[in-house]
């Protein structure tokens, strides 16, 4: 293999081996900001609350004198920190901000082969009992509980290399990892402390509020990796105890049927009043029987069953009615460029139906909104599609639409305002 530790460092390079290689890697590395500095002896990921952005923080010395595989093994370091959410999930008090530190860097070791010597590995030095495969919250409770290695012959919780400091750009904290840290056979704490972790969420450093900015974004982030990966792009060398974790943290929840139910009901649908004699009228007790409101949403669910809808979107939105079918009935409306009458069914409160393709043509979604307006049963019109065609004609009756989670982030049109696009999760 080719060693090229003597070239200037070119991130751009490895941005592309990751392209080719690591897809998941890749999608996590094309949302970061990059700022080169030899503020830091090594790397790091952080969170820039001017900006509202996650940064990848790179010493471009360090880099070159790595060869290529340490180098995509760092920079896939660096990328899991940010996807197993270390940098936010988690606001540490200061005395314990480098146990955190280590810990996360613990998490993610396990899965890596080619790290420079001087990095955190369970079975390892002071880590030697530790089991890999662990996450960050299980090392760190392990290390509290202990005690940090080593603790009483550190130097101090400060400047040694884990990003201690105020600031990435501060100024070289901490041992050049390159430099004699090796690690190896080691039971000094100092010799493994790795990359930096300056601008994570210490109790002091953010605000609940811009912890919730910076959470909310980096699962976007994660959440288009993963399903990206999952539609038949490829994972790359991400492990499969890491995949499935990454399917769990950030699956999407099951549309809450009876939140829509109740806005329709509340926005839309009129009264139904009849009379009943277990309540008595308030004003004749003894002459009237009262009259009882009953709030039943008659909804129309439209389905696309155009080419571009896949047969596994098909049979999610049909997964989807059947929890919708729990709380109420509805009548379930086929289409294409043209609604499919043949295919129109009421599906009964409490049923299960198979799912069916009618047909297989273009898509326009004037169709099945003329054929609601014009139906003047219905109170609400529900349109599950991948939300590729041209934005339709205004609706008469509330409408609301389901997509795929990653069509729901980028559909062909933005609806019309009050309209929502509710997004589900297809199952790998």
């Amino acid at each position: 293999m080719k060693d090229d530790t003597n070239k200037p460092y070119d991130l751009q390079r490895d941005a592309f081996s990751l392209m080719r290689d690591e897809p998941f890697y890749a999608r996590i590395f094309a949302r970061l900001d990059k700022v080169a500095t030899t503020g830091i002896p090594t790397a790091g990921v952080r969170f820039n609350k001017e900006k509202l952005r996650f940064e990848l923080v790179y010493n471009p010395i360090f880099f070159s004198k790595l060869t290529r595989p340490q180098r995509i093994d760092v920079l896939k370091h660096e990328g899991a920190h940010i996807f197993l959410d270390h940098c936010t999930s988690r606001q540490v008090a200061e005395e314990h901000h480098r146990m955190w530190n280590i810990a996360t860097d613990l998490a993610i070791n396990s899965y890596l082969e080619n790290l420079p010597e001087g990095c955190c590995m369970p079975g390892v030095g002071p880590f030697e009992k530790y089991p890999p495969f662990k996450s960050a919250d299980w090392y760190f409770n392990q290390l509290k509980q202990d005690g940090e290695p080593e603790q009483e012959q550190g130097e101090g919780d400060e400047g040694d290399g884990q990003g201690q400091g105020s600031s990435a750009d501060s100024g070289g904290q901490g041992d050049q990892p390159s430099e004699g840290n090796t690690g190896s056979g080691s039971n000094k704490i100092e010799d493994y402390q790795f990359d930096s972790h300056d601008g994570w969420t210490t109790e002091d450093e953010i605000s609940e509020a811009e912890r919730e900015v910076a959470r909310e974004r980096l699962r976007e982030v994660v959440r288009d990796a993963v399903e990206e990966c999952d539609s038949g792009k490829g994972w790359g060398s991400v492990h499969s105890a890491m995949r499935a974790d990454l399917r769990k943290a950030f699956k999407r929840q099951s549309i809450n049927w009876r939140s829509v139910l109740r806005m329709f009901v509340q926005s839309s649908q009129p009264s139904k009043r009849r009379s009943s004699i277990r309540r008595l009228s308030k004003r004749y007790p003894w002459v009237h029987p009262g009259r009882r409101t009953d709030r039943v949403a008659n909804i129309a669910i439209s389905i696309d069953q155009s080419g571009s809808v896949s047969s596994q979107e098909l049979q999610e939105f049909y997964n989807e009615l059947e929890g919708l079918a729990k709380l109420a009935s509805f009548t379930v409306i086929p289409f294409d460029d043209k609604v499919f009458e043949d295919g129109i069914t009421e599906w009964k409160r409490g049923d299960t139906q198979q799912w069916r393709r009618w047909t297989c043509g273009g898509t326009n979604f004037d169709a099945p909104t003329q054929f609601v307006n014009e139906n003047k049963e219905f109170d609400a019109h529900i349109i599950m599609t991948d939300m590729y065609a041209p934005k339709p004609k205004a609706s008469r009756v509330p409408r609301m639409w389901v997509a795929s989670a990653a069509n729901a982030r980028r559909p062909y049109f933005q609806p019309s305002a009050g309209e929502r696009i509710l997004p589900i999760t297809l199952d790998s």
